[in-house]
């Protein structure tokens, strides 16, 4: 091969490759305001999810507390019924 020959397919290439990213550029300015607010979207609906996910976490921790607290007033209930200075 020529050097002549690596030079025009060498700008042959390069001519090929800023055709390419003209394109892409092309494309993702036409698609960056949409694909953007699908991701804002995307990102928001995952952030509710995450939200409710944690609330419903600490309903349930707050429901295992108040049963462990009524579970202790029980057995302090039951132990002072069967203490002896209660007599």
């Amino acid at each position: 091969m020529s050097a002549f020959e690596f030079r025009s397919s060498n700008a042959t290439q390069h001519r090929r490759a800023q055709a390419a990213d003209a394109d892409a550029k092309q494309t993702a300015s036409g698609r960056c305001p949409q694909s953007v607010s699908e991701e804002t979207l995307r990102l928001q609906r995952a952030v509710t999810q995450m939200q409710a996910a944690r609330e419903g976490c600490l309903l349930d921790y707050y429901q295992i507390a108040q049963k462990n607290v009524e579970a202790v007033e029980t057995r302090m209930n039951s132990f002072r019924r069967k203490s002896p200075r209660s007599r």
